[in-house]
């Protein structure tokens, strides 16, 4: 398994978020196979689930040596009736597969019973009662769907829940109802930042409920995605945005957005697999010293001590 292939499936995540639900016991069992608790990410006390999507896209970065399998052993050691800490390559991805765009059910009442874990209480981990549904919902203008289908799904690939109009709208369906469902209870808020959407006064209502669920950007619940060459004014300028402007619609513009994304739930960027270059200039070590006297090269070899 690569590097950014290292990460927790659909069902695990699940499975996780279900017994591991207090941050004594996730944060004692992160520091047992090596995260360093400086390292180990924020808890929201009523979501489970997204403490162990954020402990996914550190995963992702390599930030534990084969982190997924030592995660999944610790907990089989912990809990060894629970399938799915026991059986790693069940729930394994074929090698270079996407992860998968729905994550699989739970873990069963008879998983958590012999793990010793109550069911999770509504919003801790699951869709129930008031807590988040949603990983994101996404914010767009009508001439933008097409990137919002795009955004969406690359985002469920990666095993995010997604918010989309376009497909939560269905017959019947009161669009404001669908709209104040989703602000309400999605955990972050993705602008398709283009021009539609900057002269579109209906949409700018989507990013200002975010806003002021988080005015300090703390929780970092607002994501613009720059599409076009605009510029954002006023407080939706102020906010640092994910730009793909310029990128093709295939591996580098995938990898961009979930890049980012993670970056914004981890807070940091992922160090960087390779050595930048190095920024200064210096003469080739092979073409030799240059000559300190007079800036010409030196002779090829020593002159005679005695004379030509």
């Amino acid at each position: 398994m690569t590097q950014s292939e290292d990460f927790l499936t659909g069902v695990e995540l699940n499975a996780f978020a279900d017994v591991y639900a207090e941050l004594p016991s996730a944060r004692r069992l992160l520091t047992s196979v090596g995260f360093s608790p400086s390292r180990i990410p924020g808890w929201a006390a009523s979501d489970s689930l997204s403490f162990w999507h954020e402990v996914n896209a550190l995963l992702r970065s390599g930030i534990v040596q084969d982190g997924r399998r030592q995660l999944l052993a610790a907990a089989a050691a912990e809990y060894p009736a629970n399938r799915v800490f026991g059986h790693p390559d069940a729930a394994l991805p074929a090698a270079g597969a996407a992860s998968p765009t729905t994550p699989p059910s739970p873990a069963s009442q008879a998983d958590r019973t012999a793990a010793g874990r109550p069911s999770p209480t509504p919003g801790m981990g699951s869709s129930g009662g008031d807590g988040p549904r949603w990983d994101f919902h996404v914010s767009y203008a009508e001439a933008d769907e097409g990137w919002a289908r795009w955004i969406d799904w690359v985002l469920e690939g990666a095993d995010f829940k997604v918010h989309l109009k376009a497909r939560e709208l269905v017959a019947g369906a009161r669009a404001v109802q669908v709209l104040q469902e989703a602000i309400r209870l999605s955990r972050r808020t993705i602008v398709v930042l283009s021009s539609s959407y900057l002269a579109s006064p209906r949409v700018q209502a989507h990013w200002q409920a975010a806003w002021d669920s988080d005015p300090a950007g703390t929780e970092r619940a607002l994501l613009p995605v720059r599409v076009e060459d605009v510029r954002a004014e006023g407080l939706l300028g102020g906010i640092t945005y994910i730009d793909l402007v310029g990128l093709d619609a295939g591996t580098a513009g995938q990898r961009l957005l979930i890049d980012e994304v993670n970056a914004s739930l981890t807070g940091r960027r992922a160090r960087p697999s390779a050595p930048p270059p190095f920024p200064g200039s210096s003469p080739s070590l092979a073409a030799g010293p240059p000559f300190p006297g007079n800036g010409t090269r030196p002779p090829a070899g020593p002159s005679h001590p005695g004379g030509s």
